[in-house]
C-alpha cells in the first residue's frame, strides 16, 4: 500500500497549475482585474446578477432559491433561463465575505474552466490515454475557442461533470468496475445542479457511448445497461428539487 506521502506526489499538481495559467491567459483581461473586468455587457451581466442573487438567496430564503428578483410577478422567475445553481453556490463564500458579485462570478469561471481541463483528463485515462497526453486533452477540452468565445456565459462553459460522468460510464461498461456506474450517476447529477443545458447533452452523448460501445462488446454492454438503473433512479429523485420548478413554470406558459 502506498503511503500518503507517495498519494500526494502522484496527485496531478503540474496539470493543475497548467490548466490554473493557461486559464488566467485566455481569461485576460478580466483575470488581471477579477474584481471589476467582465467580457461585456449582456451575457457576463446575467451570470454576475445570478451569481449575485443565489449567494443571497442561500443564506437568507435557502427554500425559494428560484424566486428570483426581476420579472415580478413572475413565480420561479430564475427557470426562465439556466439557472448556474451549484457554481453560484460553490463561490458564495468569496461574495460573503467581499460582497463583490463580479469578483465571485470571475471565481466561478475559472472553477469552470478548471473542472473542463480535469473533466477531459479524466475521460482521456479511461479511453487508455497515458498521462500526458491526458494532460493535453484535457486542456484541449476546457480552453478551446468555442469555450473560450462562450466565456461570458457561465453556464455554457460549466460542463466539466458530463467529461467526468463520460469517463465514469466508459469504466463501468468496458470494466464493470462497481463504483463507476454511481460515479457515473453522480456526476450527472450535479451537471444537472450545474446547468440544465449540459445535462440534456450529457444524456446524448451517454446513449451514443453505449451504442458504439454496444457495436463493439453488445453481450458485455447488454449485462451492464441494468446496472445503470438503480444509480439513475436515484440521482433523478435527487435533482426533483430542480426539475419540479421548471415543470411547474413550463405548464403555466402558454
Amino acid at each position: 500500500m502506498r503511503s500518503a506521502h507517495g498519494r500526494w506526489k502522484t496527485l496531478p499538481w503540474p496539470e493543475a497549475l497548467a490548466y490554473a495559467l493557461l486559464a488566467l491567459l485566455f481569461l485576460v483581461p478580466q483575470s488581471l482585474s477579477p474584481a471589476s473586468r467582465i467580457a461585456y455587457v449582456g451575457d457576463s451581466l446575467e451570470s454576475v446578477a445570478i451569481v449575485g442573487f443565489l449567494g443571497r438567496q442561500v443564506v437568507s430564503d435557502p427554500l425559494h432559491l428560484f424566486d428570483a428578483g426581476f420579472l415580478h410577478p413572475q413565480p420561479n422567475a430564475l427557470t426562465l433561463t439556466d439557472h448556474r445553481l451549484l457554481p453560484s453556490l460553490t463561490v458564495a463564500p468569496i461574495l460573503w465575505v467581499s460582497g463583490n458579485p463580479v469578483l465571485a462570478y470571475n471565481a466561478a469561471l475559472l472553477l469552470a474552466f478548471l473542472l473542463a481541463a480535469f473533466g477531459g483528463r479524466s475521460l482521456a485515462l479511461a479511453l487508455g490515454l497515458l498521462r500526458l497526453p491526458s494532460a493535453f486533452a484535457g486542456a484541449l477540452f476546457a480552453f478551446h475557442t468555442y469555450a473560450i468565445n462562450e466565456a461570458p456565459r457561465l453556464n455554457i462553459v460549466s460542463h466539466g461533470f458530463v467529461a467526468f460522468a463520460l469517463a465514469a460510464l466508459v469504466q463501468w461498461l468496458q470494466e464493470g468496475d462497481p463504483g463507476a456506474r454511481w460515479r457515473f450517476a453522480f456526476f450527472m447529477l450535479l451537471q444537472g445542479y450545474s446547468a440544465n443545458y449540459h445535462l440534456l447533452y450529457g444524456v446524448l452523448l451517454s446513449s451514443l457511448v453505449i451504442l458504439a460501445i454496444g457495436v463493439a462488446r453488445p453481450r458485455v454492454v447488454l449485462s451492464r445497461l441494468g446496472g445503470l438503473v438503480l444509480p439513475g433512479l436515484v440521482a433523478g429523485l435527487l435533482f426533483l428539487p430542480v426539475l419540479v420548478p421548471y415543470l411547474n413554470t413550463f405548464s403555466g406558459l402558454d
